[in-house]
């Protein structure tokens, strides 16, 4: 009933969806991560010195 060419084009513009997507994400997170850090660094509710380095020794 279906064309096989047609479900692959199907696929393949999805993919290009989700890749585009996926892009757009990270600029995001590049563009707006330090800015966001800063504004929770410098919150009234920001985690303690001492927090923020437990935290860094279990990532390392």
């Amino acid at each position: 009933m279906f064309n096989r060419k047609l479900e692959g084009q199907g696929l393949i513009e999805y993919a290009l969806i989700i890749v585009l997507v996926a892009i757009v994400i990270v600029i995001v997170v590049a563009l707006l991560g330090p800015a966001v850090m800063d504004a929770i660094a410098n919150s009234p509710f920001a985690p303690s010195e001492d927090s923020s380095l437990v935290i860094r020794r279990l990532i390392s």
